[in-house]
């Protein structure tokens, strides 16, 4: 795994410099590679910092490319939502949802986790719902993909308002989605959301090897301290 990282991120260090001596620093294809850079990043607070950037950058420089501009910001959101800076994921959320990318259940997404934000679970799970619910038996891997971050939101919400056995089903569901054959496991993001679900199925079931899969992740990736040693001590 990290010789593979290695390789990867070396690959990313040569193409940058390449683009930006043809196309320019500030040209579309140039933040694009980026954008597909900072999505290979492991560590939550690296890869924030990096989008911050980008998403800032394309609503400088190239303000009509709604669906870079929204999918910037929805993963910016995610991660501050990971790690729970509940500000930046409202304002980033709010922009996802200004600038719609080319996946309208994305975009629905972003509603029900500005809803859940709001304090609106009632909104929040029937919106997330809906998205599961249709990405769930979608034809395409990256389609049924869409229902894990649907269905994190319906988990949030049901556990914020108690219901601590439906949020465990909704993190079943998510689970169930995530260990798809046709995913495409070498991607950070997936194997972020992957993550995730199994570190919040080991703390609701308070399952030690659940929890060892996520600490494995967590600690190779960095920056989830706070979520090592909550998973470290469960009994």
């Amino acid at each position: 795994m990290v010789s593979e990282r290695a390789e990867r991120d070396a690959l990313f260090r040569e193409e940058r410099p390449r683009l930006e001596g043809t196309l320019g620093a500030d040209h579309p294809f140039t933040l694009q590679v980026r954008l597909r850079a900072a999505m290979f990043v492991e560590h939550p607070g690296e890869a924030a910092s990096r989008l911050r950037e980008l998403c800032a950058a394309y609503v400088r420089l190239h303000p009509h490319r709604e669906d870079k501009i929204g999918s910037c910001h929805y993963e910016l959101a995610w991660l501050a939502a990971e790690r729970g800076d509940a500000r930046e994921a409202q304002r980033a959320y709010a922009v996802a949802v200004a600038h719609p990318a080319h996946n309208p259940r994305r975009t629905t997404t972003a509603h029900a986790q500005l809803a859940r934000l709001a304090g609106d679970l009632s909104a929040a799970i029937r919106l997330a719902d809906s998205v599961a619910s249709e990405a769930t038996s979608a034809p395409t891997w990256w389609e049924r993909f869409t229902a894990v971050d649907a269905l994190l939101v319906v988990a949030a919400a049901e556990e914020t308002r108690g219901a601590s056995a439906a949020a465990n089903v909704a993190l079943r569901r998510a689970r169930a989605v995530l260990s798809d054959p046709e995913l495409n496991v070498q991607a950070i993001h997936i194997q972020r959301r992957r993550t995730r679900v199994t570190a919040l199925l080991a703390l609701a079931t308070r399952d030690r090897a659940l929890g060892d899969e996520a600490l494995a992740w967590y600690r190779a990736a960095g920056g989830y301290e706070p979520m090592v040693l909550t998973l470290t001590n469960i009994r």
